[in-house]
């Protein structure tokens, strides 16, 4: 028998590859926090503490990715150096947690290389690691951040866009590249990420924070942070996790926990309801596919009580520090950032107004999140108008405030309106 060719060869480790991970059945996560700042504390937070979730369930560290700016544990306005918590009085959630790629690599379009794979791309790039996935592997993905329709933010190299998010997903299916996969979304508008565009015949399943029309929200300022710690979607997926068995509460019974204790905003659910959805959340959450281990022991969570919309957040954490201010010049300097802020939002907002009213009689309307479903041509001009927005009005530059109201320009753009005559108005307005 004659040497195998190099193409034979290649065939036979493929064939071995794919064999391996059918019987092994490994699981990969994908844990991101989608912004940066120290504003911003609970996101980072966020994803810090469901990378020590993981890793007590089992996971590998090999197996998890991590994506987060990573300026708030060493920030110089952390009264806590190296300490990132995401509840009252809890555990460091910072300590240990392998941080693959910060700063600037946090990106729609390293996220999306990490998720595919694609490790050619990410060579030179953060640690260059990425989801090794097979079709026998489960993978999980964690975001938190902000969003507006079809958008989810990252601080740095622009946003993630759900026909981009999805045409990933449909991609890494016709590759092999997974066997079930589950989306978990913190962000505002987060259910148009898969509103109408995951099929249910994909192997994916994903519950976002709130539905298409609504923000997400906040919770447990920490006076001594300064800082909200966490966000309400965020916390109770992650408190539901933590006080039930890995393997027989289902992730859609962690859906109908998560649903019914976040009081604010809407929990939804897409995609594979029924197949992926009756699976255990050991199935994603922990080691294997097969985890069948006790639930971790955690001391009851406090309660949320002071829970506020995203947007909100800047100004939110003034007013504490305001109601905690110990001498007349801080109260004066807290007074006058709250001004500045307040004063800033309005800004935006008559911005906004003001270029909707270029193109509408009805600036109001266009000002509201529309049920339309747009055009490929349609959400063209609506990513473009975002970046052109983002890029010309650069006064409110990492304002996290400015992405409340981007579904404007989807509501211009659904009408019809070219890109060129929005693009013309955005620059008019800007340069008032």
């Amino acid at each position: 028998m004659g040497l195998l060719s190099k193409k034979m060869k290649f065939a036979i480790l493929a064939l071995v590859f794919t064999c391996y991970h059918l019987a092994e059945g490994a699981n990969w996560a994908l844990l991101i926090a989608g912004s940066n700042g120290y504003g911003n504390y609970r996101h980072q937070a966020d994803v810090c503490h469901a990378y020590q979730l993981l890793r007590q369930h089992g996971y590998p560290a090999s197996n998890i990715i991590t994506m987060m700016y990573d300026d708030i544990a060493y920030n110089s306005r952390n009264p806590v150096k190296g300490n990132i918590i995401n509840q009252p009085n809890g555990p460091n959630v910072y300590s240990g947690v392998q941080i693959d790629y910060s700063g600037r690599n946090v990106n729609a379009k390293n996220f999306l290389h990490v998720l595919q794979g694609n490790t050619y791309a990410l060579q030179g790039v953060g640690n260059g690691r990425a989801i090794q996935s097979g079709p026998g592997d489960n993978v999980f993905v964690y975001y938190s951040d902000h969003g507006n329709k079809d958008i989810i933010g990252f601080p740095s190299g622009g946003a993630l866009y759900s026909r981009d998010l999805n045409a990933a997903i449909e991609n890494m299916y016709k590759s092999n590249k997974y066997g079930k996969m589950v989306f978990y979304i913190e962000a505002c508008f987060s259910g148009s990420m898969f509103y109408g565009t995951l099929a249910s015949n994909r192997n994916v399943y994903a519950i976002t924070a709130a539905n298409r029309f609504e923000s997400s929200y906040s919770c447990y300022y920490d006076r001594t942070r300064r800082a909200y710690l966490g966000d309400e979607f965020s916390i109770r997926w992650m408190q539901d996790s933590e006080t039930h068995n890995f393997g027989t509460h289902s992730l859609w019974s962690q859906f109908i926990n998560v649903k019914t204790n976040v009081k604010k905003s809407h929990v939804m659910a897409f995609g594979d309801l029924r197949g992926v959805g009756s699976m255990p959340i050991g199935a994603f959450q922990s080691s294997n596919m097969h985890y069948r281990g006790p639930k971790v022991s955690v001391s009851a969570p406090p309660p949320i009580t002071d829970a506020v919309p995203t947007w909100d957040v800047p100004y939110m954490t003034l007013m504490h520090q305001l109601q905690d201010a110990n001498t007349t010049d801080e109260r004066m300097e807290l007074l006058y950032e709250m001004q500045k802020e307040q004063l800033s939002q309005i800004k935006i907002k008559e911005t906004m107004e003001k270029i909707a009213a270029k193109h509408s009689p009805n600036p109001a309307l266009m000002m509201t999140v529309q049920e339309t479903r747009s055009t490929e041509e349609q959400q063209n001009c609506y990513e473009q108008s975002v970046v052109k927005y983002l890029e010309t009005c650069t006064e409110f530059k990492g304002m996290d405030y400015a992405m409340k109201d981007l579904h404007v320009f989807s509501n211009i753009c659904n009408k019809g309106t070219p890109f060129e005559r929005i693009s013309n108005s955005i620059e008019e307005v800007c340069a008032q």
